[in-house]
């Protein structure tokens, strides 16, 4: 009777050893996406897709039609700066001409405002002051 015990439950195990080891691999298969697919993917998403795609390309288009070089100065007040509407950096400093005319109040057609052979950009980067001596 020992014996016949010994085998049931060994049965028993092997069974439910076998019934994971098939669930395991039947959830994993299932689970496994490829990159770039989505759980959620339904027939109405390329719908969806195709517009945000057409909602966006419309804000690029005027935008750039307002500011070619995507600094963040509308094209008609660039003049007002002397800075070169089809250049977003100016003077070449790292900096957009947009960055140093409203963020760190430097010169945008001076790649080194304060003269100390440094660029503002180099400068801003490293955390320094481009207008002068100290830290920003």
């Amino acid at each position: 009777m020992e014996t016949r015990k010994k085998i049931i439950i060994l049965l028993i195990i092997l069974i439910l050893g076998g019934a994971g080891i098939f669930i395991y691999k039947k959830n994993k298969n299932q689970t496994n996406i490829s990159p770039g697919s989505s759980v959620f993917e339904t027939t109405t998403a390329p719908v969806i897709d195709q517009a945000k795609k057409q909602e966006f390309e419309g804000a690029i288009e005027k935008i750039s039609s307002s500011d070619q070089d995507f600094d963040g100065i509308p094209d008609s007040e660039e003049a007002k700066y002397k800075t070169d509407p089809a250049s977003a950096d100016t003077d070449g400093d790292g900096l957009t001409d947009w960055q140093e005319a409203s963020i760190f109040l430097t010169d945008p057609l001076k790649a080194d405002t304060d003269a100390d052979t440094f660029t503002d950009g180099y400068e801003v980067r490293h955390g320094f002051s481009p207008k002068g001596p100290g830290k920003l």
